[in-house]
């Protein structure tokens, strides 16, 4: 069964996160024949890639290692990439749900705590439908680059977005009208709530320590980007 977290984002918000692993698949189990196949496997390609060059870009600025202006323009465009698809992976992996189990702050009800879910994921689903029409005419529009030799970036962009938005709106739909929600109280995403009025490095020590409790890996990092002041 799949966990998800409501994770307290302020007083009165919440972001839903989960940790799934970069193996799962990606295309479309509906799109068998024809072009939507082809562009299925396309899409499926590109994530695979990005996940690939991700790891090389972390090693190098790991290891400080010299890169030239292109190497490093590169690398933060395939983080970026990445950070998209760690943001969308949920709800790729909602379509094959029948049970989810949702931990919440016990603070709520569980029912709660489903109905904020359910609202979260109808807003989550007009909103990728809306980027699945804008990114599927720069596909259509991107089409015009094909006779220009070498790869075509903008077309393999457009499909990275445009797939990603249509397979996460699946998602969303099917967690709304499909998926039977276990909600389940954690003390531990209570104390989250507290851990926006905390100083920076005690908000860090903070939070690790709770993600340790909950054995999440990469919460901490998940946190410190929603406790960010929106700009």
């Amino acid at each position: 069964m799949m966990d998800v977290y409501l994770i307290p984002a302020g007083e009165a918000r919440y972001e839903l996160y989960c940790e799934v692993g970069e193996e799962a698949e990606t295309r479309d189990e509906q799109a068998t024949r024809g072009w939507r196949r082809r562009l299925g496997d396309q899409f499926t390609t590109v994530v695979s890639a990005v996940e690939a060059a991700r790891h090389g870009a972390a090693h190098r600025r790991a290891t400080g290692a010299a890169r030239p202006f292109s190497r490093r323009l590169r690398d933060r465009t395939v983080c970026w990439l990445a950070e998209k698809i760690a943001e969308q992976r949920l709800l790729w992996h909602l379509r094959g749900k029948r049970d989810v189990t949702l931990w919440v702050p016990d603070d709520l009800t569980g029912q709660e705590a489903v109905d904020r879910v359910r609202a979260m994921l109808r807003t989550d689903a007009d909103r990728h439908l809306r980027w699945v029409v804008v990114d599927g005419v720069g596909l259509i529009a991107s089409l015009a680059l094909v006779p220009i030799p070498g790869p075509n970036l903008v077309f393999y962009y457009f499909i990275f977005r445009a797939g990603g938005h249509y397979l996460s709106r699946r998602g969303a739909r099917h967690g709304v009208e499909h998926v039977e929600w276990h909600a389940r109280s954690s003390p531990a995403l209570t104390e989250l709530r507290a851990a926006f009025a905390l100083d920076p490095d005690l908000r860090r020590r903070h939070v690790s320590e709770i993600a340790s409790r909950l054995r999440l890996q990469h919460l901490a990092a998940f946190f410190e980007r929603i406790a960010l002041p929106t700009p």
